[in-house]
């Protein structure tokens, strides 16, 4: 086997990994991607729509409510909808730039620390959050997922669709719970006689 030693670099504080610069301070997105939306002129039609949301997409890991601010943006995209841009969408753009002057960052996950799941589902989509909690008694943001609900799963009753929250949640982070203890929260409260109840394999979704 024979290495070339262009290739690789050592004794770094900081590198650039697949889109990402990873420090001992965790996980930021790479200021380039992030420059790229910031700079972005306001969209004069769905296709140019489309290229802001691709951008956007890449931060959605790090921001838990990346969805409720840029469901005036999402909804655009129907066929069933005319393409406008006016004050729900320009709002929505002027605050991803403004979350974006917020410098997010992801910790990296510790195996040996508390794992804490939270799902929420609103009338238009599923977000879901995991934490860990540090030693100082402090959640840090693992990383942070959304998606917005099928035309059927809109229709569904508020109950179902946070269970459907839980379980698409669970399955998003399938690779840093399998296998471990973590808890779950969601502010959904008719859950608790639900869920003392069954298993969550029980559901009928």
């Amino acid at each position: 086997m024979t290495l070339n030693a262009k290739k690789y670099i050592f004794s770094q504080t900081s590198i650039k990994f697949l889109g990402h610069i990873i420090d001992g301070q965790g996980i930021h997105p790479d200021p380039d991607k992030i420059s790229a939306v910031e700079n972005y002129q306001p969209p004069t039609n769905k296709k140019e729509l489309k290229q802001l949301l691709s951008m956007a997409n890449y931060l959605a890991r790090f921001f838990p409510n990346y969805l409720d601010i840029l469901f005036p943006l999402i909804s655009m995209l129907s066929n069933k909808v005319t393409f406008v841009w006016e004050s729900p969408q320009k709002a929505a753009f002027q605050k991803l730039k403004k979350i974006l002057s917020s410098d997010p960052v992801l910790m990296i996950f510790d195996p040996g620390k508390e794992i804490i799941v939270t799902t929420d589902a609103s009338s238009y989509g599923l977000g879901a959050t995991i934490c860990q909690k540090q030693d100082h008694g402090r959640r840090l943001v693992i990383a942070c997922a959304s998606r917005t609900l099928t035309p059927t799963e809109s229709r569904y009753a508020q109950i179902k669709k946070d269970a459907l929250a839980v379980v698409w949640g669970c399955e998003k982070f399938r690779d840093y719970l399998t296998g471990m203890h973590f808890n779950l929260e969601t502010d959904h409260k008719p859950f608790i006689p639900i869920l003392s109840k069954k298993n969550l394999g029980d559901l009928s979704l």
